[in-house]
């Protein structure tokens, strides 16, 4: 198996933020249920803090998640770190999930331009830029990543893009070349899956479906010639797969179990990053029963 995102013949499985349906959403935990599930592709969002640290989450504060007020570009990652979440877990710095597991392919959506310079250094840091796929709203995010990181990243159709290609005026592919579009779950779920299928594939796009958990949905998009599916519901997606007999856990193509003697680092130093849920790293593994170890210690 290949490291590049996307390498896989069958249709990408993707729980969303890391797991949102399992557990609390962009956290180690979530990581954990999924990949214990056995899938080997993630996605997640990032965001920087005050002091330039790259964490997963989503929302501009941390009110939604914590109960307490704060733009998290307003807050030092000490400040961050120092929370719980609603589930008693902490936010994960993204190095700390890129390190963690460095055969897990993520799917990274970029929420504002200020993070995509601590972003991109993340990636190259971690040596993570082949297995992640950055999304976001703009094409010149996009074309900055690429320009900067090469063509090893892969990346998906900016938002501004996506109306245009599917019909909503004239559509041009732009020039960092995306290899994916992104499409809501809310424009095909009245029909139309298969026209949106072939329009991405007539401009060499291969188009992932977001924002659905319902298994016959799935099955009909998938009937319908779509290449990939992000949901919250890892357990779901799973099922689907196993339904249709094109599952490949993670134990038969490469355990997503972290890299032996590795710790993560902080972007731009040779520093070990505290792990997302509080500890100073997240320790070696390499089988499905040492993982399971590890998130109890991360969680502890």
């Amino acid at each position: 198996m290949s490291d590049c995102y996307g390498d896989a013949d069958v249709p990408l499985v993707i729980p969303h933020r890391a797991g949102a349906g399992l557990a609390t959403e962009n956290t180690v935990r979530a990581a954990h249920r999924s990949l214990s599930l056995g899938h080997r592709y993630l996605e997640t969002d990032a965001r920087t803090t005050r002091d330039g640290v790259v964490v997963a989450f989503h929302d501009r504060t941390v009110n939604r998640l914590a109960g307490v007020g704060g733009a998290i570009s307003a807050l030092t990652w000490e400040e961050i770190g120092a929370l719980r979440l609603r589930d008693g877990t902490r936010v994960a710095r993204l190095d700390t999930l890129l390190n963690a597991w460095p055969s897990v392919r993520w799917s990274i959506d970029v929420k504002d331009p200020a993070t995509l310079p601590a972003l991109l250094a993340v990636l190259r840091t971690t040596g993570a830029t082949r297995r992640v796929c950055l999304a976001g709203t703009r094409d010149r995010w996009l074309a900055a990543a690429r320009d900067e990181l090469g063509e090893g990243l892969a990346t998906a159709l900016g938002w501004e893009s996506i109306g245009r290609l599917l019909g909503w005026g004239r559509f041009r592919l732009p020039g960092y070349l995306p290899s994916y579009v992104h499409v809501p779950y809310a424009l095909v779920r009245r029909g139309g899956a298969r026209r949106v299928v072939e329009r991405a594939h007539g401009a060499g796009l291969r188009t992932v479906v977001w924002g659905l958990d319902d298994p016959v949905a799935m099955h009909r998009l998938l009937d319908a010639g779509v290449d990939g599916l992000i949901s919250d519901r890892a357990d779901v997606l799973r099922e689907v797969m196993v339904a249709r007999g094109t599952w490949a856990p993670t134990g038969q193509r490469g355990d997503p179990g972290q890299r032996r003697g590795s710790a993560p680092q902080a972007a731009g130093t040779g520093v070990p990053a505290a792990a997302a849920d509080g500890t100073s790293a997240i320790p070696a593994t390499s089988s499905p029963e040492r993982s399971d170890e590890v998130a109890r210690a991360a969680l502890s």
